[in-house]
Formats: C-alpha cells, sequence, structure tokens
C-alpha cells in the first residue's frame, strides 16, 4: 500500500532476540543473593555435674539420647547461605557453638553472630547425648525434636515440626505447630501441645493435656488419678485403657458419635455426649471435646 513502509521480517527478528536478551539480563540482575547453601559440622563436649541441659538450636532439628553420666556431647550442623558454595560455607562458619556450664545448668547454644535475633534461611541442627537422668529445655524453629532414652523431665519447643519422644521420663511438655507428636512409652505428667497435626500417646499411669486442630489425638495405655484432657477439632479422638479401668469420663463432639466399650454409669449419654463414671471413678478423670469427629473408648487387651 502506498505510504507505508513495512518493517523487514530480518529487524523484527533482530529486535526480538534484543528484547529476549534484555529480559535475561534483567532477571540475572534480579537474582535475589543467598540461594547456595552449605555448611560443616562441629562437635562439643563438657564434663559436668549439671543435671539441666539446655539445647538451644534454630532452623534445624534436635535429636537427645541418653548417655554416660557426668558427660554431654553434641554435633552440631551448621548451615549457611551465600552465592556460591564458598560464600555460603563461610557463612556458616559465622554460626558460633559453644557447650559451657551456666550456673546449675549446661547449655549447648548455636547462634549466628551478624544477627542472632534473624537468621534467616541459616540453620544450625544437633545430635546431642547427655545422662539419662537429665532435665532437658530444648528450643528450636523448623526443626523436629526427638528424645530417646531419657528418664529426667523434657521440655521440647519448635514450630513447623515435628516432636517425637520415647522412654520413661518423669513429665513431658511439648509445643509445637504444623506437625505431629508422638510419645512412647510415657508415663507421668504429659502436655502436649500442637495444630494441624496428630498426637499419639503411648503411656502408663500418666496424666495427660493433650490439645491439637484438625488432628487426630490417640492414646494408649492407663491414666493416673487426677484430670486428663484430650481436645482436637475436625478430628477423632481414640482412647483405649486397661478392662478394668476405673474413671470419670465427660466426653462430647458434634456432627458425629460416641462409642464405648465400658459400662459408664451415674450419668448420661447421647449420640454426642457422654457422661458418667466407669469402675467407680477412682480419682481419675477424663475430659474428651472434639468436633466433626467421633469419639471412641475401648477396653484393651
Amino acid at each position: 500500500m502506498n505510504g507505508i513502509r513495512r518493517p523487514m521480517r530480518g529487524t523484527s527478528i533482530v529486535v526480538a532476540a534484543l528484547a529476549t536478551a534484555a529480559l535475561l539480563a534483567a532477571t540475572a540482575c534480579s537474582r535475589v543473593p543467598g540461594t547456595v547453601q552449605a555448611g560443616d559440622t562441629v562437635e562439643r563436649s563438657l564434663q559436668t555435674t549439671a543435671t539441666q541441659i539446655d539445647v538451644e538450636m534454630f532452623n534445624g532439628a534436635i535429636e537427645v539420647t541418653a548417655g554416660p553420666a557426668g558427660s554431654v556431647t553434641a554435633t552440631v550442623k551448621r548451615t549457611g547461605t551465600g552465592a556460591n558454595e564458598a560464600e555460603a560455607l563461610a557463612d556458616a562458619q559465622k554460626i558460633d557453638v559453644t557447650l559451657e556450664t551456666e550456673g546449675d545448668k549446661a547449655v549447648l547454644r548455636a547462634v549466628y553472630t551478624p544477627n542472632p535475633s534473624s537468621p534467616d534461611r541459616r540453620g544450625a541442627s544437633a545430635v546431642v547425648s547427655v545422662p539419662a537422668g537429665s532435665v532437658l529445655v530444648l528450643r528450636t524453629s523448623n526443626g523436629s525434636i526427638g528424645i530417646s532414652g531419657i528418664t529426667g523431665t523434657a521440655v521440647a519447643d519448635t514450630s513447623n515440626a515435628a516432636v517425637a519422644a520415647t522412654g520413661p521420663m518423669q513429665a513431658l511438655r511439648v509445643k509445637t505447630s504444623n506437625g505431629k507428636v508422638i510419645v512412647s512409652q510415657g508415663s507421668g505428667l504429659l502436655t502436649l501441645e500442637t495444630s494441624n497435626g496428630t498426637i499419639d500417646v503411648e503411656a502408663a499411669d500418666a496424666v495427660v493435656e493433650a490439645r491439637t486442630s484438625n488432628g487426630k489425638i490417640t492414646f494408649t495405655g492407663s491414666l493416673a488419678p487426677g484430670t486428663s484432657r484430650l481436645r482436637t477439632s475436625n478430628s477423632a479422638v481414640d482412647v483405649t485403657l486397661p478392662p478394668g479401668a476405673a474413671f470419670s469420663v465427660d466426653a462430647q463432639t458434634s456432627n458425629s458419635r460416641i462409642q464405648s466399650d465400658f459400662a459408664i454409669s451415674g450419668g448420661s449419654a447421647t449420640d454426642d455426649r457422654l457422661t458418667g463414671t466407669a469402675g467407680g471413678g477412682g480419682g481419675t478423670t477424663l475430659i474428651i471435646e472434639t468436633s466433626n469427629g467421633a469419639i471412641t473408648l475401648s477396653a484393651g487387651s
């Protein structure tokens, strides 16, 4: 057509190629630093008579097992970030790991020294051996906690991860979120809290305070005198007790049913509410609350 000049096809190809190159260059320039992770492992040990052992990690797991009396040993994995592996390794080495006595306790601590309160994507995880009778205080974030063979007491605090404890501890307190809680061979006072995760407990002579949401609660074993409370939502609660168990019960749900192997007397029973006593009560009270989930009381073998 007169008066209109069409661009040459080759010119269009060149323009497209230049635009693509510019986009790639912009992408490369906007790439977020610190995308590579690397790290190392350090060892720490301490001979101590302290009975309380504190472990403080971040963005990493803690695993604690029973070891020789009077000795605490630890293997700590440090993870840093950088533009390349060498920078990430150098960054990991800025995580200071100490194991020392502070007053009447031994403390294993990892701290990212450039910014202790906000380590971002860096992390520190630990495998620790402590005397079996220790009092444990374990804290981390975004990492699981495991405890095995401890006969003392333990506090385990994390987030977005599971907690698992095995052993006849005198008492256990767990707080996490978005992770399951598993207790086996438990006893004593068990205070267990999570969200969006299941709680599974096997214990003898225990008083249990278990709370979650959107997760099933399972208890198998025997309850000690006192008040045990199992609370969840949008999930079931299953409790298995010895056939001759004596307890008082107050169980309620919604949009589901309650089933019991035990003869409950002295209260009331509807599809979604059960109150009364089994075997005369015995000073043990069991309170169960859920919604949109069944409650089952089973007599074990």
